[in-house]
């Protein structure tokens, strides 16, 4: 289920890029059109998934700074940063519990933003670096 909403919002964001740099005439508008975007969709991530689980998946942290990529990532970039992040994330998540050997749990909160922050900021420097 999460590989499928994952494909579908990287289809949104690659949908919805030419469309609103088509819209706006200027750098700041599509940037702030961009952040908002962003932030609007993992908004309704976030309150999908309290619907059906009954418990909050993303907090408003991670709305915020998913804003925050969208301001400063171009669209063909914003899906490798939450690629990324994610990736990282349940990495960091299987090292943790077969070091410690623990048992996986489907409740266990893990902070997203800790990794997302670094996903942007590496996605950035591979966008300067490839388009710049």
């Amino acid at each position: 289920m999460t590989t499928i909403i994952g494909i579908k919002v990287n289809s949104i964001l690659c949908q919805a890029g030419p469309a609103i740099r088509d819209f706006c005439g200027n750098q700041h508008c599509s940037v702030t059109l961009r952040g908002a975007a962003v932030a609007l969709l993992f908004f309704a991530i976030r309150h999908g998934y309290a619907f059906m689980r009954g418990r909050p998946g993303l907090g408003l942290g991670d709305v915020k700074l998913a804003g925050v990529a969208g301001a400063w990532l171009d669209w063909l970039v914003i899906p490798i940063a939450i690629e990324l992040a994610a990736f990282s994330a349940l990495t960091a998540y299987l090292l943790q519990h077969i070091v410690l050997a623990r048992s996986i749990s489907p409740t266990k909160r893990l902070p997203f933003g800790t990794f997302f922050a670094p996903a942007i900021w590496v996605s950035w420097l591979f966008e300067a670096r490839l388009f710049g």
